[in-house]
């Protein structure tokens, strides 16, 4: 439904629908307004298991995981669009929030509901008010149906609900045209002096800060560079990239784009630092099944085996952590309203650039 806002909000014709997904990142210019939109593809799309790959819903939940990722560091505005409201989206709207607060951001955060299966004004009311004002506190003036502003906590900064219906519909006719001008005038007048950038520039910032945390690179010791930086992103237009594949000048060869389409107008490229690196996918350690990154080394995974055991007085629940080379003192544990926290901290038992590998190893 994203791209179908996009068209509502801005009077575009963008191909929309499930037979039309988005691919990568795509941005649309629009003018009048002086606004830079972001679309991306949509997440949770079945994926293909035809040629017997097991990490293919991996692959699928870390890309959009990344996507997640970057699309919150560059946005002013991020604008969550879903179709049926229930606790596995709000946990998702839960996670940007608690994301824009560790990043210490004030985006605006925006949650459009695409009621696209309703179509009486009074179901419509209901359903909203079932899912949202009875779910969250907050308020919204008596003059605008089916918008809500939910207050998360103190000095956090809220997140706005808006609904739209079924076209050609009662309710559609009711609350549409309100609720896009109402949507419309929150982008346009909340930031109003902008802000100039570049963004081949600001992307390829980002994702040299974001790569490192979804890929590795193995190369050995000797050939290591001395700078952190083992991965660099270069930007490459369409016709750079024609050029470079046949030899001279073929304008020719860029993608073509039509005004009611996207167009492809250039990718970006990850390098290796040395040419003998090989770059491989983080498989584990990276990210939760709600898509949230999780920050840690993922070559230390301790198994965790958590049951009750039957006292005479009661019943007693066990927690037991494998993690071999750990002391004591790197272990703490938090009691908190519904569980236990432990944070375990592993030392490195050798720094690798003050030792020296024997090589061969011979037994």
């Amino acid at each position: 439904g994203k791209t179908f806002l996009i068209n509502k909000l801005f009077g575009k014709n963008l191909p929309s629908g499930k037979k039309c997904p988005t691919t990568g990142i795509s941005f649309l210019w629009i003018e009048d307004l002086e606004m830079l939109v972001l679309d991306s593809a949509g997440v949770q799309r079945p994926v293909s298991q035809c040629d017997g790959a097991v990490q293919s819903i991996q692959d699928a939940r870390a890309t959009e995981s990344f996507m997640f990722e970057m699309i919150s560091r560059i946005a002013d505005y991020m604008i969550f669009v879903v179709n049926d409201f229930t606790w596995f989206e709000q946990e998702y709207v839960s996670m940007l929030h608690r994301k824009y607060e560790q990043m210490l951001r004030h985006t605006e955060l925006i949650v459009v509901h695409n009621l696209r299966d309703t179509y009486e004004a009074e179901e419509a009311k209901d359903l909203f008010d079932q899912q949202i004002k009875k779910c969250y506190k907050g308020g919204s003036s008596p003059l605008d149906e089916l918008t809500y502003v939910a207050v998360m906590q103190e000095g956090v900064p809220p997140v706005n609900h808006v609904a739209l219906c079924k076209e050609m519909t009662l309710a559609g006719e009711k609350y549409n045209k309100k609720n896009a001008l109402h949507l419309k005038s929150q982008l346009r007048f909340r930031h109003m002096l902008g802000r100039s950038i570049s963004l081949t520039d600001s992307l390829r910032k980002e994702l040299e800060r974001l790569i490192p945390t979804f890929a590795y690179v193995e190369l050995a010791p000797e050939k290591m560079p001395s700078s952190e930086k083992t991965l660099t992103v270069l930007y490459e237009t369409c016709k750079e990239a024609a050029d470079k594949e046949a030899g001279f000048s073929n304008t020719s060869r860029s993608e073509k784009k039509t005004s009611k389409d996207y167009g492809k107008v250039g990718s970006m490229r990850l390098k290796a630092i040395h040419p003998d690196a090989k770059v491989s996918m983080k498989t584990q350690g990276v990210i939760n099944p709600l898509g949230e990154i999780i920050a840690h080394d993922v070559t230390f995974e301790p198994n965790v085996n958590v049951y009750d055991r039957r006292l005479q007085d009661g019943i007693e629940r066990v927690i037991r952590v494998e993690c071999p080379g750990v002391q004591q003192e790197d272990i703490d544990w938090e009691e908190l309203a519904n569980g236990v926290k432990i944070s375990i901290r592993k030392q490195k038992p050798i720094e690798e650039t003050t030792v020296q590998a024997v090589e061969p190893i011979i037994q």
